[in-house]
């Protein structure tokens, strides 16, 4: 590696140029609030010492499972789905070994895979990488055995799709444990700050809590639609609240949202408040609530009105609604992540013949760390950007960013995870680029 280390250098410049341009800081975190759904902000001013800067939200195409893959045509549909395929395995390689520090961009837990298609026999080879390397866990118990649940899926019948689900379901939790944990506690943290404050709301199957100030009546069906706002739909006979309400002409889709809502908030409850339990009964609670909480990602409805239960159950306390909001949606990509496996194993014909390279560790010479110094104009010349025809503006944020990049660059002891893989994709298959 000592003797590319022009083409190290060469990746890891277009990197920081990119992001640049995109204003991507190496210590800026935008704030954002994934459970505002239009209404002003409640203006909370409370801390969580929970950090999950370092995580993406919850996949947005989770939601079109079943769907997402029927693309105009079937080259575009598998595509999508290769894409997606690569990423959730980087995700489930993307293990906390530490939680993460506020303003630490180099997290170890950061992965990269690229997949390699071999036409002529009807093969993929995936290039996997760690910011650290991977480990023994990784390299001799995750890969393997995911390789031979992808190769058995691929040549099974209905019969056995089940059995294979649930394989590819406990070798995921497996994996991902340390980061589940995580999760659970910040949920636990979540829910005990809200409880402290004297929160009575109980978790009761089949019961959904009206907007405070509402006035419902017992037996009136209620729907909140897909911009939070709330129905009630009276018959005949029912008396009518003195309460405005929003009646609309309209009907609530067929699945119990309801139900679904108070068994995420159920089980959340309950798995971080019982850290030692059964094996099979903490993976069925797990399980289950991965699988509800997904479930009701998948329609913009169920969005909606699970975010507004917990804008709603957390009140004023948003940092911890926020925190409770992403780590459910971050266990349920885990279970997304399985179906992804699955539905890969079934569709893409060289899933029958799997083959895996991961990338050894490699520690940036400490020389490298220091040395690397070129001015804005020499890092573009050399990538082959002509300086002239770059608008001022343009170089202008490039000259006030690229540096801060290449700065926080050159202290880094490891080469990220993306350089890693596409290093070895250049140097091992230079034909596949």
């Amino acid at each position: 590696m000592q003797g590319n280390s022009s083409l190290y250098q060469d990746l890891t410049d277009a990197i920081c140029l990119l992001a640049s341009l995109t204003r991507v800081a190496p210590t800026s975190h935008p704030v954002s609030n994934p459970i505002d759904t239009g209404s002003e902000s409640l203006g909370c001013q409370e801390t969580v010492d929970v950090d999950l800067s370092q995580d993406d939200p919850v996949d947005p195409e989770a939601g079109k499972l079943g769907d997402h893959f029927e693309a105009d045509s079937e080259d575009d549909g598998l595509r999508r789905l290769k894409d997606v395929l690569v990423d959730r395995l980087a995700e489930i390689l993307a293990r906390f070994k530490s939680p993460p520090k506020l303003g630490n961009q180099d997290a170890k837990h950061v992965s990269s895979v690229i997949l390699i298609e071999h036409t002529g026999n009807d093969s993929i080879t995936f290039i996997c990488a760690k910011n650290n390397g991977l480990d023994e866990q990784d390299k001799e118990d995750f890969l393997p055995k995911w390789k031979n649940l992808m190769e058995k899926a691929s040549q099974s019948d209905a019969s056995t799709a089940d059995a294979n689900f649930n394989d590819m379901t406990s070798l995921v939790i497996r994996q991902q444990r340390q980061r589940i944990d995580y999760y659970l506690n910040a949920i636990g943290q979540a829910l005990k700050a809200t409880q402290a404050d004297g929160h009575d709301e109980s978790f009761r199957d089949g019961t959904y809590n009206s907007v405070p100030g509402d006035s419902t009546v017992a037996g009136v069906p209620e729907w909140i639609d897909d911009h939070g706002l709330q129905y009630c739909f009276h018959h005949d006979d029912s008396p009518v609240p003195e309460a405005n309400s929003a009646v609309a002409c309209s009907l609530s889709d067929d699945s119990n949202i309801a139900t679904q809502i108070d068994k995420v908030f159920s089980l959340a409850q309950q798995l971080s408040d019982r850290p030692v339990c059964s094996e099979t009964s903490w993976n069925n609670d797990l399980e289950c609530l991965m699988r509800n909480t997904l479930s009701l990602w998948r329609t913009n409805h169920g969005q909606v009105a699970l975010s507004s239960h917990i804008r709603r159950y957390f009140k004023m306390r948003c940092a911890q609604g926020k925190v409770f909001h992403d780590s459910v949606l971050f266990l349920a990509r885990m279970f997304y992540s399985v179906e992804v496996f699955l539905e890969a194993a079934r569709k893409i014909k060289g899933s029958r013949s799997i083959n895996y390279i991961t990338v050894p560790y490699h520690v940036q010479p400490e020389g490298d760390c220091v040395k690397h110094a070129d001015s804005v104009l020499k890092v573009l010349e050399r990538l082959g950007f002509p300086v002239q025809l770059i608008p001022r503006r343009t170089l202008t944020r490039i000259e006030r960013n690229l540096p801060i990049l290449l700065k926080q660059n050159r202290h880094a002891q490891h080469i990220h995870a993306e350089l890693q893989a596409l290093y070895h994709l250049n140097i091992h298959f230079p034909d596949e680029l």
